[in-house]
């Protein structure tokens, strides 16, 4: 298979040991099947080891959208046309309505869907993408930004698992830690009966040899039970032994229950009455025009371009690796609204330099590609509001990795407040003294073990606005 197919589809094939391990640690756990489907089956790995270990199957259903991967396990000496029917499909066109209706239980989703987000299939012009839709019922900015990607098999083992959660069903997937920890809050958000739940961590590096998260996601459903279990148990090294249990509470993943109920006393749920709140750094999504860097004392642009405006709309600018790094300010920023939505025409008059620089560029803000712009005031941002003004700000990366925690304190520079772009979030004052109190509580332990107890790491964005507003720092302020 070619670079580009593969980069395409998201395709990783899972290795013969990696599939003899999971279908005889399901055998172990007396998971049984009449009914196999692996929805986007490959070269049939899975397929080829249920045969036999699996004493009750009378069916083996396997999707899979490459006709050259279909065709090779209709020719495999092991193929039984009886037992096994091979769909070359996009698994989005089926109907699984249809197709689960009236399927022979117990049931057993089993395989390794696709390794990849819907974003990066579309750059690809890959047809292999969902209906796109707001799944997460995100708010405003948020349901047509970054966080509305997800991954492919996300998607694929949700839509599943909504089809199939009333039957007698398991599920056992290969996925990253991250979509393996999503499609549980959303059994558990949805309330499904899920009666056993287990997260087996794998090393990617060796089986895939790619540098991600990943883990075995095993699941089963009951419909004749009431209890619904909102934890799963963590296998650090699959199928040895549990090294840790998470639990969904309060509508949180929490990784670290006792630390957790120990700090939950720090938290406020009530997140609408909160004086402070957390929020994300401007957006522009035209670096080389919005950001400037100093030489000798001169503006440029990313283009190299002299850049001779007005210093009144340009501001301070810090990015995620700057937090990281420790970095001094280097960079600059031309804001362009006080609030989200001002008219930008008020620019022409005030700063007439700024102006002809921002319409001398005028196709590349044409050009920006994300929705939010459309029918927004020329040179629109995003991120920006009377907050964003403050004098003393405490931010953090979204991208942070570091359980450490690493808030930076940040004054005026140049008697000018500090921006941060949208890859950071930050909190922001009018005094002194209440933005050091506020600083030295989130430097605290204690305020290290909740939080930490509430991130997950292995997310792209472990840092969250959602997560930061529920510290209770009301009394400080």
């Amino acid at each position: 298979m070619n670079k580009e197919k593969t980069f395409e589809y998201g395709d990783f094939q899972t290795p013969e040991k990696l599939v003899i391990s999971i279908i005889n640690y399901l055998i172990s756990k007396n998971i049984q099947a009449r009914t196999i489907i692996e929805p986007t089956c490959g070269i049939g790995m899975f397929i080829q080891h249920s045969i036999g270990n699996f004493t009750k199957l009378n069916k083996i259903i396997g999707i899979e959208i490459q006709k050259n991967y279909t065709e090779k396990i209709i020719n495999r000496e092991w193929f039984d046309n009886k037992l096994i029917d091979i769909k070359n499909a996009n698994f989005f066109d089926i109907d699984w309505d249809e197709l689960i209706c009236n399927i022979p239980t117990p049931l057993l989703i089993i395989g390794n869907p696709p390794w990849i987000t819907n974003t990066e299939l579309s750059k690809n012009n890959s047809k292999n993408v969902p209906i796109k839709s707001n799944k997460d019922q995100l708010p405003g900015i948020k349901a047509i930004t970054g966080d509305s990607n997800f991954d492919i098999a996300e998607s694929i083992i949700i839509t599943l698992i909504d089809r199939i959660h009333m039957r007698e069903a398991s599920i056992a997937v290969i996925c990253k830690l991250s979509v393996a920890r999503k499609v549980l809050i959303h059994c558990w958000k949805k309330s499904y009966n899920t009666t056993v739940a287990e997260i087996h961590e794998i090393s990617a590096k060796h089986y895939f040899n790619a540098s991600v998260d990943a883990c075995i996601l095993i699941i089963q459903f009951d419909t004749t039970s009431d209890t619904k279990v909102c934890q799963a148990n963590v296998f650090s090294t699959a199928f040895f032994k549990i090294s840790n249990t998470i639990i969904y509470e309060n509508d949180i993943l929490i990784s670290n229950y006792y630390d957790y109920q120990r700090y939950k006393h720090l938290l406020s749920f009530d997140t609408k009455n909160k004086k402070i709140k957390w929020r994300s750094g401007i957006k522009h999504d035209l670096a080389n025009i919005m950001e400037l860097y100093q030489k000798e004392g001169r503006y440029y642009n990313k283009l190299n371009e002299l850049v001779d405006i007005e210093e009144t709309l340009i501001y301070p600018l810090l990015k995620s690796s700057d937090l990281n790094k420790g970095k001094s300010i280097t960079k600059y920023v031309i804001v362009t609204q006080r609030t989200t939505g001002q008219d930008t025409n008020y620019i022409k008059f005030k700063y007439p330099k700024t102006w002809k620089y921002l319409n001398d560029h005028i196709s590349l803000f044409n050009r920006r590609k994300s929705k939010i712009y459309k029918n927004k005031p020329r040179f629109a941002i995003f991120g920006v509001g009377p907050y964003s003004f403050n004098p003393w700000k405490i931010a953090i990366s979204a991208l942070h990795k570091d359980r450490d925690l690493n808030f930076i304190f940040l004054p005026y520079h140049d008697n000018k407040p500090v921006m941060l772009d949208d890859t950071c979030y930050f909190i922001s004052f009018e005094s002194e003294d209440q933005a050091k109190k506020v600083y030295q509580y989130l430097l605290s332990d204690e305020v290290k073990k909740i939080m930490n107890s509430m991130i997950s790491w292995e997310d792209k964005r472990p840092i969250k606005t959602r997560i930061l507003n529920l510290l209770d720092i009301n009394d400080l302020i």
